[in-house]
Protein backbone atom coordinates (compact mmCIF):
# COMPACT_ATOMS: atom_id res chain seq x y z
CA UNK A 1 0.00 0.00 0.00
CA UNK A 2 1.44 3.70 -1.18
CA UNK A 3 2.90 5.43 2.48
CA UNK A 4 0.43 8.36 0.77
CA UNK A 5 -2.39 9.23 2.57
CA UNK A 6 -5.80 8.34 0.74
CA UNK A 7 -7.56 11.55 -0.39
CA UNK A 8 -10.51 12.05 1.92
CA UNK A 9 -11.73 13.45 5.28
CA UNK A 10 -9.99 16.11 6.00
CA UNK A 11 -6.41 15.62 8.89
CA UNK A 12 -7.94 18.12 10.91
CA UNK A 13 -11.53 19.12 11.81
CA UNK A 14 -12.27 22.64 11.63
CA UNK A 15 -10.79 24.48 15.01
CA UNK A 16 -13.97 26.24 16.37
CA UNK A 17 -13.09 28.85 19.49
CA UNK A 18 -15.46 31.62 21.35
CA UNK A 19 -14.38 35.16 20.41
CA UNK A 20 -16.05 36.11 23.83
CA UNK A 21 -13.34 35.89 26.73
CA UNK A 22 -14.17 34.14 29.09
CA UNK A 23 -14.63 35.92 32.92
CA UNK A 24 -10.95 36.37 34.48
CA UNK A 25 -11.58 34.16 37.21
CA UNK A 26 -12.46 30.98 35.15
CA UNK A 27 -9.06 32.10 32.85
CA UNK A 28 -7.26 32.16 35.93
CA UNK A 29 -8.75 28.78 37.21
CA UNK A 30 -8.16 27.12 33.55
CA UNK A 31 -4.75 28.44 32.72
CA UNK A 32 -3.29 29.62 36.23
CA UNK A 33 -1.85 33.01 37.33
CA UNK A 34 1.17 33.85 35.49
CA UNK A 35 1.23 34.88 31.63
CA UNK A 36 3.64 31.50 30.81
CA UNK A 37 0.64 29.21 32.08
CA UNK A 38 -2.04 31.32 30.54
CA UNK A 39 -0.01 30.75 27.11
CA UNK A 40 0.54 27.09 27.57
CA UNK A 41 -3.28 26.83 28.61
CA UNK A 42 -4.37 28.66 25.58
CA UNK A 43 -2.35 26.57 23.26
CA UNK A 44 -4.24 23.28 24.98
CA UNK A 45 -7.71 24.64 24.48
CA UNK A 46 -7.29 27.38 22.13
CA UNK A 47 -4.62 26.95 19.46
CA UNK A 48 -5.93 29.37 17.13
CA UNK A 49 -6.05 32.53 19.39
CA UNK A 50 -2.65 30.94 21.32
CA UNK A 51 -0.95 31.30 17.68
CA UNK A 52 -2.34 35.05 16.80
CA UNK A 53 -1.27 36.24 20.51
CA UNK A 54 2.49 34.48 20.76
CA UNK A 55 3.68 37.60 19.43
CA UNK A 56 6.81 39.24 20.93
CA UNK A 57 4.66 41.36 23.09
CA UNK A 58 3.00 38.63 24.86
CA UNK A 59 6.10 36.13 24.86
CA UNK A 60 9.30 37.69 24.90
CA UNK A 61 11.24 35.38 25.47
CA UNK A 62 12.13 33.88 21.73
CA UNK A 63 12.68 30.32 22.66
CA UNK A 64 9.43 30.23 24.70
CA UNK A 65 7.52 32.02 21.85
CA UNK A 66 8.92 29.81 19.30
CA UNK A 67 8.14 26.50 21.32
CA UNK A 68 5.12 27.37 21.90
CA UNK A 69 4.00 28.94 18.29
CA UNK A 70 5.13 25.52 17.19
CA UNK A 71 3.16 23.28 19.50
CA UNK A 72 0.38 26.11 18.70
CA UNK A 73 0.60 25.24 14.79
CA UNK A 74 0.77 21.07 15.36
CA UNK A 75 -2.12 21.63 16.91
CA UNK A 76 -3.77 23.22 14.10
CA UNK A 77 -1.97 20.72 11.26
CA UNK A 78 0.21 23.16 9.58
CA UNK A 79 3.15 20.89 10.09
CA UNK A 80 5.67 23.00 7.55
CA UNK A 81 5.35 25.96 10.10
CA UNK A 82 6.10 24.32 13.60
CA UNK A 83 9.05 22.51 12.40
CA UNK A 84 10.63 25.79 10.72
CA UNK A 85 9.27 27.49 14.81
CA UNK A 86 10.34 24.49 16.69
CA UNK A 87 13.65 24.90 13.83
CA UNK A 88 13.90 28.63 15.39
CA UNK A 89 13.15 27.31 19.05
CA UNK A 90 16.41 25.17 18.83
CA UNK A 91 18.49 27.06 17.23
CA UNK A 92 17.76 30.17 19.71
CA UNK A 93 18.44 27.48 22.23
CA UNK A 94 21.51 26.48 21.58
CA UNK A 95 22.61 29.64 21.05
CA UNK A 96 22.78 30.37 25.10
CA UNK A 97 25.48 30.19 27.44
CA UNK A 98 25.31 28.18 29.62
CA UNK A 99 22.55 25.71 27.22
CA UNK A 100 19.68 25.23 30.00
CA UNK A 101 18.13 21.65 29.03
CA UNK A 102 14.54 23.03 30.55
CA UNK A 103 14.48 25.30 27.43
CA UNK A 104 16.25 22.58 24.64
CA UNK A 105 14.62 20.02 25.21
CA UNK A 106 11.30 20.89 24.83
CA UNK A 107 12.03 22.88 21.75
CA UNK A 108 13.86 19.91 20.42
CA UNK A 109 11.05 17.28 21.37
CA UNK A 110 8.40 19.67 19.52
CA UNK A 111 10.83 19.32 16.18
CA UNK A 112 10.77 16.05 16.48
CA UNK A 113 7.33 15.37 17.40
CA UNK A 114 6.29 17.61 14.15
CA UNK A 115 8.95 15.94 12.07
CA UNK A 116 6.95 12.57 12.84
CA UNK A 117 3.41 13.95 12.15
CA UNK A 118 4.53 15.44 8.66
CA UNK A 119 6.10 11.93 7.91
CA UNK A 120 9.36 13.75 7.45
CA UNK A 121 11.79 11.65 5.56
CA UNK A 122 14.19 13.03 8.96
CA UNK A 123 12.01 12.04 11.35
CA UNK A 124 14.39 8.85 12.78
CA UNK A 125 16.82 10.85 13.25
CA UNK A 126 15.19 13.77 14.61
CA UNK A 127 13.67 11.21 16.90
CA UNK A 128 17.45 9.75 17.94
CA UNK A 129 18.68 13.50 18.41
CA UNK A 130 16.22 14.14 20.81
CA UNK A 131 16.65 10.90 22.51
CA UNK A 132 20.60 11.52 22.47
CA UNK A 133 19.90 14.95 23.96
CA UNK A 134 17.78 13.73 26.27
CA UNK A 135 19.91 11.10 27.93
CA UNK A 136 22.93 13.66 27.88
CA UNK A 137 21.10 15.90 30.13
CA UNK A 138 19.35 13.23 32.46
CA UNK A 139 15.60 14.24 30.84
CA UNK A 140 13.99 10.37 31.49
CA UNK A 141 10.53 11.55 30.97
CA UNK A 142 11.37 12.65 27.36
CA UNK A 143 13.75 9.94 26.82
CA UNK A 144 10.57 7.84 26.68
CA UNK A 145 8.87 10.77 24.69
CA UNK A 146 12.01 10.25 22.20
CA UNK A 147 11.94 6.39 22.16
CA UNK A 148 7.97 6.40 21.78
CA UNK A 149 8.38 8.60 19.12
CA UNK A 150 11.73 6.73 17.12
CA UNK A 151 9.59 3.48 17.21
CA UNK A 152 6.56 5.52 15.07
CA UNK A 153 8.66 7.07 12.98
CA UNK A 154 10.03 3.27 12.24
CA UNK A 155 6.73 2.51 11.62
CA UNK A 156 6.08 5.08 9.08
CA UNK A 157 9.38 4.30 6.83
CA UNK A 158 10.90 1.05 7.76
CA UNK A 159 8.71 -1.72 9.56
CA UNK A 160 5.94 -2.13 11.48
CA UNK A 161 7.56 -5.72 13.26
CA UNK A 162 10.78 -3.18 14.34
CA UNK A 163 8.45 -0.22 15.66
CA UNK A 164 6.68 -3.12 17.67
CA UNK A 165 9.66 -4.32 18.87
CA UNK A 166 10.85 -0.79 20.28
CA UNK A 167 8.18 -0.70 21.70
CA UNK A 168 8.29 -4.18 23.88
CA UNK A 169 11.38 -2.71 24.51
CA UNK A 170 10.59 0.41 26.22
CA UNK A 171 7.85 -1.30 27.82
CA UNK A 172 10.14 -3.83 29.63
CA UNK A 173 12.63 -1.28 30.87
CA UNK A 174 9.66 1.23 32.50
CA UNK A 175 7.89 0.07 35.93
CA UNK A 176 5.68 3.86 35.63
CA UNK A 177 1.90 2.79 35.77
CA UNK A 178 1.32 5.42 33.34
CA UNK A 179 4.26 4.80 30.75
CA UNK A 180 3.46 1.03 30.90
CA UNK A 181 -0.17 1.98 30.16
CA UNK A 182 0.65 4.50 27.47
CA UNK A 183 2.90 1.32 25.41
CA UNK A 184 0.40 -0.91 25.83
CA UNK A 185 -2.73 1.57 24.18
CA UNK A 186 0.48 1.74 21.42
CA UNK A 187 1.38 -1.95 20.97
CA UNK A 188 -2.90 -2.33 20.61
CA UNK A 189 -2.75 0.22 17.95
CA UNK A 190 -0.04 -1.02 15.92
CA UNK A 191 -1.29 -4.32 16.12
CA UNK A 192 -5.14 -2.80 14.79
CA UNK A 193 -2.75 -0.80 12.28
CA UNK A 194 -1.13 -4.16 10.78
CA UNK A 195 -4.74 -6.38 11.05
CA UNK A 196 -6.20 -3.50 8.33
CA UNK A 197 -3.38 -3.36 6.68
CA UNK A 198 -4.84 -4.03 2.65
CA UNK A 199 -7.34 -1.37 3.95
CA UNK A 200 -7.24 2.05 2.83
CA UNK A 201 -6.06 4.13 5.22
CA UNK A 202 -7.94 7.23 7.13
CA UNK A 203 -5.70 9.45 9.59
CA UNK A 204 -7.82 10.74 12.52
CA UNK A 205 -10.19 13.40 11.62
CA UNK A 206 -9.51 15.21 14.62
CA UNK A 207 -6.54 17.60 15.31
CA UNK A 208 -3.01 15.74 16.52
CA UNK A 209 -3.11 15.06 20.71
CA UNK A 210 -0.95 17.80 22.17
CA UNK A 211 2.83 17.18 22.15
CA UNK A 212 3.79 14.88 24.63
CA UNK A 213 7.49 16.28 26.27
CA UNK A 214 6.76 20.11 25.10
CA UNK A 215 5.73 23.23 27.12
CA UNK A 216 2.69 22.36 27.81
CA UNK A 217 2.58 18.70 28.08
CA UNK A 218 6.04 17.37 29.43
CA UNK A 219 5.65 13.73 30.13
CA UNK A 220 4.12 10.74 27.91
CA UNK A 221 0.10 10.75 28.07
CA UNK A 222 -1.96 7.36 26.81
CA UNK A 223 -3.60 8.57 23.99
CA UNK A 224 0.30 10.70 22.13
CA UNK A 225 1.15 7.86 20.54
CA UNK A 226 -1.58 5.83 19.26
CA UNK A 227 -2.58 9.47 17.77
CA UNK A 228 1.00 9.74 16.25
CA UNK A 229 0.63 6.00 14.90
CA UNK A 230 -3.01 6.83 13.43
CA UNK A 231 -1.36 9.14 11.14
CA UNK A 232 0.34 7.44 8.29
CA UNK A 233 -0.12 3.97 7.23
CA UNK A 234 3.27 2.35 7.83
CA UNK A 235 5.09 -0.12 6.03
CA UNK A 236 4.18 -3.97 7.11
CA UNK A 237 6.46 -6.55 6.77
CA UNK A 238 4.24 -8.20 9.27
CA UNK A 239 1.93 -11.69 8.89
CA UNK A 240 -1.62 -9.60 9.64
CA UNK A 241 -4.02 -9.85 7.35
CA UNK A 242 -6.86 -7.05 7.01
CA UNK A 243 -10.01 -7.68 9.29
Amino acid sequence: MSRHRASGPMLAEPCIEATAAPPSGTVTELFGNTELERLRGMVLAFPRTAHRLLNERHAPDAVVRYTLRAEAALRLDSLREAMTLASAAVDHAMREEPVDPGRLLPAVTVLADAAVVAGAPDAVRSCMDLAGLASKFGDQHRLIVAAGLHAVAVFQQHSCREARHLLDQIGHTCTDGVIVTAISLACDTVTACCARRGQPHWPPPKLPVITAGGLVQPALTAPFLPDRFLRWPGVHDCSSTAG
